[in-house]
């Protein structure tokens, strides 16, 4: 959608000098436009390039199979996470410029690094480690447990945060930070591990 296209490429161009003016000048009104320019050129950008959707896939759906098939549904799958998170992570930061709440900080913070760009990598590293290595990986034998994991690490860091602002004891929520941070780690050796028997099987199967 080339109209769309030429509208998020300025808003990203906009987003980029009103965040460095931001920067230097300290100025809190110009953090706040910097978030709201940030966000139209994430929504302007997803509706776009249709990521979540506005079109008819059912046919290509009905066309590819198996592994191309298990891909596609892949990438649409951590694709649309990913920018619901970086959405919910401006929003947030958004919402922190006028509060200076604890809880929208950490959570812009964790839903941004770990929610956007966490899953990015996902979505984006099985793709890139065929030309590197020489080696095929198959999208049939991916499973969900890493995303499950990354979606229930950053639930229970948002519980966490939610008994923090409510005053309540702060060793439940220091607990809620701790399963938080190994259910990342979880999920970071479940992906890996999923990748590796991925790969492993293309090998076994091509040597047959």
């Amino acid at each position: 959608m080339k109209k769309l296209s030429f509208v998020s490429f300025g808003l990203a161009v906009a987003s980029v000098i009103i965040g460095l003016s931001s920067m230097l000048h300290g100025d809190l009104l110009l953090a706040e436009i910097f978030n709201t320019v940030l966000l139209g050129f994430i929504v302007t950008f997803a509706a776009a390039v249709h990521i979540f959707g506005s079109f008819d896939n059912s046919e290509i759906l009905r066309l590819i199979q198996d592994e191309k098939k298990a891909r596609y549904i892949y990438t649409i799958r951590h694709l649309r996470l990913a920018f619901l998170f970086l959405c919910a992570g401006i929003i947030l930061a958004a919402a922190f410029s006028i509060s200076s709440s604890f809880i929208l900080y950490d959570l812009a913070i964790h839903y941004t690094a770990i929610g956007f760009i966490g899953i990015t990598v996902a979505l984006y590293l099985p793709l890139m480690l065929p030309p590197i290595t020489g080696r095929m990986v198959d999208f049939t034998k991916f499973n969900q447990l890493p995303l499950f994991l990354v979606i229930a690490a950053l639930a229970i860091r948002t519980s966490g945060d939610i008994v923090v602002t409510m005053g309540l004891a702060t060793t439940p929520a220091s607990y809620l930070f701790m399963i938080s941070g190994w259910l990342v780690i979880a999920a970071l050796f479940a992906f890996i591990a999923m990748i590796h028997k991925s790969m492993n099987q293309v090998e076994i199967m091509n040597k047959q």
